[in-house]
């Protein structure tokens, strides 16, 4: 990953107490970087965001923390790019995730993250899941 470099995913938002699905484009463009320390420049729908997002160059693509993930599969999934072969890993360790919530990744062997679902339990019992695809980089 190097300054100037980009991504961009489709993502989907559902919410248990909500019918249907949102979705939205994120584009990410790398800003600077810092030692292992990541800035991005966030586009949501093609309109440039106040925020800058704050990443590592060891999380997949530079946004989403696995460092505590466990590969439990590799499989072969439909992408923007194609079938590609991805490791699958998560945050449960037996049974228990993340405080209120879980991640699973789906990385190639490129070290691109394709894929990454968010899930967490919100009060009331609210089930929220945000799901990114990558639709495009450069």
């Amino acid at each position: 990953m190097k300054v100037g470099s980009w991504f961009e995913y489709k993502v989907t938002e559902e919410r248990s107490d909500v019918p249907g699905k949102k979705t939205h484009t994120e584009h990410y463009a790398v800003a600077s970087i810092n030692g292992d320390d990541i800035v991005f420049d966030k586009c949501i729908d093609g309109k440039k965001t106040e925020e800058q997002v704050e990443g590592r160059t060891s999380f997949g693509n530079g946004l989403v923390r696995n460092d505590d993930l466990k590969k439990y599969a590799t499989e072969t999934i439909d992408t923007a790019f194609g079938k590609k072969t991805v490791d699958v890993s998560d945050s449960m360790h037996n049974g228990v995730g993340r405080c209120g919530g879980s991640t699973v990744t789906y990385v190639g062997s490129d070290g691109v993250m394709y894929r990454s679902i968010e899930k967490q339990l919100w009060s009331m019992g609210v089930r929220y899941t945000l799901t990114r695809d990558l639709v495009d980089l450069g």
